[in-house]
């Protein structure tokens, strides 16, 4: 196994607006995913034994396809603002980045999927989504962006300090901001300022929680607060 970062809530360094904890990351989540996912890279952004050059027809094939999608679900504007990052193909078990060449470039022989990761700005802040689809450029995923008819005005966000004066004044909020990230939330079909809460110090032994609050990035309303309990024993 080895392990990649799913960026989706990773944001530039960077805020919309300067204030208290505005300039604070969530970083990265660490996903396990299986060695048979070889990473191709776009650009010379990121280094890797692979790019996407080595597969374009293939590749090509696959990102239209998600950037009709992206088109398809979130208007021809918002898909002009994503940029593609890196792809991954999911090739048959047995097969990993060190396999030949021969095998790796020729898809036509298997019945892979790929994953087309994207990252897109909201001012200074970067959302980070992918799309997947089978062989065939059938997109498999769920949604990860808005949907512009339901949604027409999903893009234009409130000021992250006043997500923040909203999460402090909350009776539960007795900690420090650890981190802000930007989430999807498909129950509204919005994104969400996603604003991390870790006690002011953790203890050496015993339980603490870690609260995340989502707040809807076009109406200001807090939509629900998830709560993790952690014990050190």
């Amino acid at each position: 196994m080895k392990i990649f970062y799913i960026f989706a809530l990773l944001l530039s360094v960077q805020a919309f607006a300067q204030c208290k904890d505005s300039d604070k990351i969530l970083y990265a989540v660490k996903e396990m995913i299986n060695d048979n996912y070889v990473f191709f890279a776009v650009n010379n952004q990121y280094s890797s034994k692979h790019n996407i050059s080595s597969i374009a027809d293939y590749a090509n094939g696959a990102i239209n396809a998600a950037g009709n999608y992206i088109k398809q679900r979130s208007g021809a504007d918002f898909e002009k603002k994503c940029k593609v990052k890196y792809m991954y193909v999911n090739y048959p078990e047995g097969m990993d980045e060190n396999s030949p060449t021969t095998e790796l470039y020729n898809l036509s022989k298997y019945k892979v999927s790929y994953t087309v990761d994207y990252t897109v700005k909201f001012g200074k802040y970067d959302y980070d989504f992918s799309v997947l689809l089978d062989h065939s450029y059938k997109v498999l995923s769920g949604d990860m962006i808005p949907s512009v008819i339901a949604n027409p005005k999903f893009d234009k966000f409130i000021e992250i300090c006043s997500a923040l004066k909203l999460v402090k004044a909350q009776k539960q909020y007795k900690g420090v901001i650890s981190g802000i990230g930007i989430s999807y939330d498909p129950e509204i079909d919005s994104f969400c300022w996603h604003i991390q809460e870790e006690p002011s110090s953790i203890p050496d032994k015993g339980q603490y929680s870690v609260r995340d609050y989502y707040v809807n990035a076009n109406t200001g309303k807090l939509t629900h607060v998830d709560e993790q309990v952690y014990n050190i024993p």
